[in-house]
């Protein structure tokens, strides 16, 4: 259900899981990585819990551990 995984999603991000937020988010919608950042990106801030971003570094975290957890 769309509702229940967008919950899983705004969970995630209310406790600073920024990276489990856009793996879920993928998962679910078998999207590319920039378009799921994105999305969830606009989710966070729809709902209030956006997660600040640590600048490069923080992206190449990101795409490191995406790439580790599948």
């Amino acid at each position: 259900d769309d509702s229940d995984f967008e919950i899983e999603v705004l969970r995630l991000l209310s406790e600073g899981k920024k990276i489990a937020a856009i793996k879920v988010y993928r998962e679910q919608t078998s999207c590319g990585l920039k378009e799921a950042k994105d999305a969830v990106d606009e989710m966070g801030q729809r709902h209030g819990l956006a997660v600040q971003g640590s600048g490069c570094l923080g992206g190449i975290m990101a795409v490191l551990a995406l790439g580790l957890l599948k």
